[in-house]
């Protein structure tokens, strides 16, 4: 799968059979997955595979389990300006292969092909089977959310020191390929080693092929990092003083005190906006918001009552105009804006404009999200699954339903059947800005879940805690806009009956507009 900064090859060969049988046990009974990515997803299919007693290997690029939660000092390698599709890397002809890599050798320092490998990542929070700590806040810190990750990989032998048999970390996933019943992964590892001999550090790097009976798709939504196409992007994107770029995407974002005594402009208004606009404001000797007008999310207030009060709210960027020659940084460039006015003498600009969702395997599935069912998994090849919704939410559920499939304790439609479900819009699909519709799809889960088990036997789930509610509530309240959601709330749409769920819908439709910068 792809995963953050690269393209992902991919292929299914037309020999392979498309999906179009009733029920689920009459293709080739799956023993083996690949789970790709060990953030908060990917840790809970893996635990439920494995529970249900199906052999499952996760491969993550980063050298610990945590996703976008492994917070790193490092940051990654500088995006493209402007954005564009990173090329696929080559492998080697034969595999499996071994070699060892020097500093400087095709021109590239060891340090940047490590961090092009794993991509360093820039809270209502909780996994089954492990509570937070007493005491840990509501909106717990990164770095507890980090340490409380890693302990549900340890719970579950998923960690750094785990199964290896299970676990393989700085491990890519270069490319996968569909073949009959079976998905070849070809892999890419990437670990440091020190020359006995001379002391000198090199990295090993190591390709080889395995093969599964199914695959799950864990790599998240905050992969490649999104760059608009704003004329004079590619030039400004490029200037450094002392080493240090002076536009950079919100993932590379680390240390408020890089901003000390700057002028900074946050191009963006969504939650890293905010985030990163509080953490810096005591530092800045003056911050800018660039906003592009969004009449949907203008109307909910959304986030933008979250930044500082000494923010400067300006519109939407036309153009950066090309820097004087001579000047040092960015600080002599002049900035346009689309109302007029013209910015200038601006230090430093942090893009927290989103990234890519590319999560889809491209050329397996080339129709997108509308051949992806609610339960995530692929209309034309169900050996194949996305954890399409947040982990936090909704990862136990869909976990254990992905595992019940596989092991033939629950039943899914037909090929024709899914698409035509798709189209009517019979189900709903959660969207967490969109408190109801997220309640919306547990209970479809919980009554989809305990009615397989009812007929095929498994486990029973229980509704979403009342605590984690109430969690969530606050969260809304403190960050996004006070009162977004209420106990009283829930409570009522408790009672609604799901034929009376379509405003829900119609309203999750409307919020994904907000998922623009």
């Amino acid at each position: 799968m792809k995963s953050n900064g690269r393209r992902l090859s991919t292929r299914h060969r037309s020999s392979s059979p498309r999906w179009t049988h009733h029920e689920q046990r009459s293709l080739h009974p799956i023993k083996t997955v690949a789970v790709i990515g060990a953030g908060p997803a990917g840790l809970q299919a893996a635990s439920q595979l494995l529970e249900a007693g199906l052999s499952a290997r996760m491969f993550d690029r980063a050298p610990s389990p945590g996703g976008t939660w492994f917070y790193t000092d490092e940051v990654p390698v500088p995006e493209g300006y402007p954005d564009a599709s990173p090329p696929i890397d080559s492998v080697p002809d034969h595999l499996p292969a071994t070699r060892f890599i020097q500093e400087g050798e095709d021109g590239l320092a060891l340090d940047d092909r490590w961090r092009e490998h794993w991509h360093p990542r820039p809270t209502i929070t909780e996994l089954p089977d492990l509570k937070y700590p007493p005491g840990t806040p509501w909106h717990a810190s990164t770095h507890a959310v980090q340490r409380y990750v890693r302990a549900y990989a340890s719970l579950h032998a998923l960690n750094v020191n785990g199964n290896p048999a299970v676990t393989a970390y700085s491990t890519r996933v270069e490319s996968i390929e569909k073949d009959n019943t079976t998905w070849a992964l070809t892999l890419r590892k990437l670990d440091w080693h020190t020359d006995p001999a001379s002391g000198t550090k090199l990295l090993r790097e190591a390709y080889w092929t395995e093969t599964f009976d199914a695959v799950v798709a864990a790599t998240g939504g905050q992969g490649r990092a999104y760059v608009p196409s704003i004329p004079g992007i590619g030039e400004w994107g490029q200037v450094t003083v002392d080493g240090r770029h002076c536009v950079k995407h919100a993932q590379q974002f680390r240390f408020p005190v890089d901003y000390a005594n700057k002028i900074v402009l946050i191009v963006g208004a969504m939650l890293s906006a905010t985030e990163i606009a509080r953490a810096i404001a005591p530092y800045t000797s003056r911050l800018f918001v660039s906003v592009r007008h969004n009449p949907f999310r203008d109307s909910l207030d959304l986030d933008l009552i979250k930044f500082p009060n000494s923010t400067e709210m300006v519109a939407e960027i036309a153009s950066f105009q090309t820097i004087p020659s001579g000047s040092r940084g960015i600080k002599n460039g002049r900035i346009h804006l689309i109302d007029g006015r013209v910015l200038e003498g601006i230090d430093e600009i942090i893009l927290a404009t989103g990234y890519r969702r590319d999560m889809l395997l491209p050329d397996v599935n080339r129709d997108g999200w509308d051949a992806v069912y609610w339960t995530g998994h692929y209309v034309h090849d169900p050996t194949l699954v996305y954890t399409r919704y947040s982990p936090w939410l909704h990862g136990r559920y869909q976990s254990l339903a992905i595992a019940k499939v596989w092991t033939g304790r629950a039943r899914i439609p037909s090929s024709e059947q899914m698409i035509q479900d798709i189209r009517d819009k019979k189900y709903f699909y959660g969207f967490t800005l969109t408190p109801l519709l997220y309640a919306a799809l547990v209970r479809q889960y919980v009554s989809w879940l305990n009615t397989q088990s009812l007929e095929f036997g498994g486990q029973f789930v229980d509704q979403y805690p009342l605590e984690s509610r109430e969690s969530y509530a606050y969260f809304t309240d403190k960050f996004w806009k006070k009162d977004w959601i209420s106990h009283a709330d829930y409570a009522g749409f408790d009672q609604l009956p799901a034929s009376e769920w379509h405003g829900a819908h119609a309203a999750n439709e409307e919020l994904g507009k907000l998922l623009r910068w």
